[in-house]
């Protein structure tokens, strides 16, 4: 009798099997990410755009179900197609960022680090992130929707009428 060789599960094979833990371990980091990013939202200190950015890199390196998700999510997806599309961040949102991170690296400097090398450290941190941040592209503004005429038939009969 002729043995025949079972084909191996991809979870058994040693050549498949890092490729599937590496996958499973990004799609943990970008739901981690999205929650922190959720988290953002609420909290005044967390910033949201770095770590859902962070969490659609991990889900287009690893779950294409995950990552248009994220896309068309209704709360996190401009903040990301936005960014891959290149139009980078509303002005509202640089602003917030901008105003979180300056407020929560001055509250740091501030209170928390006494050493002045440190200090200097964090304010040309916070300058090389705010330059990064006001040189991303704006998106236009949207146009506002444009109002049409009344289509009722008692408007088209006293546009018709003679005046």
């Amino acid at each position: 009798m002729t043995s025949k060789r079972l084909k191996k599960h991809r979870l058994h094979n040693p050549e498949t099997y890092l490729d599937h833990a590496a996958r499973l371990m990004l799609i943990a980091a970008g739901l981690i990410c999205v929650g922190l990013g959720a988290l953002g939202i609420i909290l005044p200190g967390l910033p949201t755009t770095p770590f859902l950015l962070l969490a659609a890199y991990c889900f287009a390196r690893s779950s294409e179900h995950f990552h248009s998700w994220l896309l068309d999510h209704r709360w996190f997806g401009s903040y990301v197609r936005n960014f891959e599309e290149g139009r980078g961040m509303t002005r509202r949102a640089k602003a917030s960022t901008l105003l979180i991170l300056w407020l929560s690296f001055g509250i740091t400097i501030v209170f928390f680090v006494p050493v002045v090398w440190g200090q200097v450290g964090m304010l040309l941190m916070a300058a090389a992130v705010s330059t990064y941040i006001m040189r991303l592209p704006t998106p236009p503004a949207e146009p506002a929707p444009e109002v049409l005429p009344d289509a009722s038939p008692e408007a088209a009969s006293d546009r018709d009428a003679p005046g």
